[in-house]
Order: C-alpha cells, then structure tokens, then sequence
C-alpha cells in the first residue's frame, strides 16, 4: 500500500504543483510581435509627434523665412501611411519651444483645411522669431481635444 501512495505521488503530485501559468521551456524564445515602424518625419519634412496610444499623429513644420511653425494633425497608425487628415475640435494647441533661447511659449491657432468639418481643425498655425534660427526644433505640443488633454514632446533630428 505504500509503494502505492508514493506512486501516486510521483504522478499526481507535479499535476497540481504544474497548475498555473504555463512558462516557456528555459532556452526557447517566445515569438513576439515586433513593433510597428513609424516614418521620422512628416509629409512637410518636420518632426512627428505621437499622442496617446496612437490616437493621433502630429507634424511640427517650421517655415524659417516667415518665422512660422505649422503643426498639422493625422491620424493614428493606420493613417500614415496615406498621411490622413485627423480633424480635431480644438480651437488652439500650445507649442513650448525648448529649442530657443530661452524657451518660448506658442499659442497655436485653428487655421482648418478646406475639407475639415465645421468647429475643427487639422491644421495650426503659429509665429515667434525663434522659429528663424538656423536651429535643431526640440519642444512639447500640447492640446486639449473633445475633453481630454494630450502632451508629447518632439525633436527634430
């Protein structure tokens, strides 16, 4: 009888101590998914910003000349690869440009773009004699969009 309880034991025993999470056997690898890739710059050659969990997709294009900076506004992953136009109901976002010396703060304004729907943009504008510097932009654009608040910071490399 007990050569029969310690046979037991022997088979029975790793069932219930196995239960639980399965683990990989030592020496495997796991497959992974690998991470998507995104393009470094945007379809006007600035830096791209990403908000959320790819909710949106932001360009921060300077114009030198004009001392203007246009941000322009797409959608997540999948609207990159067309550069899809991701109108939003903010009336402004705010570019902090740690770039210049010393940081500027920027109010970017609504400027929307011929198909953008009534009360939403795609498309914001701002202007500061920073952005004329034969410099590398690094900064954070911020915006509140249909209640929620986004921030990412950004550098143009």
């Amino acid at each position: 009888m007990r050569k029969l309880t310690l046979l037991l034991a022997a088979f029975v025993g790793p069932l219930i101590v196995g239960c639980g999470t399965p683990t990989a056997p030592s020496g495997s690898t796991a497959p992974t998914t690998p991470p998507h890739q995104h393009p470094t710059k945007g379809p006007h050659g600035g830096p791209l910003v990403e908000w959320g969990d790819e909710e949106y997709h932001l360009e921060v294009a300077a114009d030198k000349a004009a001392g203007e900076v246009t941000v322009y506004v797409f959608g997540g992953h999948d609207a990159l690869p067309d550069w899809k136009a991701a109108a939003i109901d903010a009336k402004t976002l705010t570019l902090v440009l740690k770039s210049a010396d010393p940081p500027a703060t920027i109010t970017l304004e609504a400027k929307p773009a011929k198909d953008d729907p009534a009360g939403t943009s795609s498309v914001f504008v701002g202007k500061h004699d920073a952005f004329k510097a034969d410099k590398k932009l690094a900064g954070t654009v911020s915006g509140l969009v249909s209640g929620k608040p986004y921030s990412e910071d950004f550098k143009q490399k």
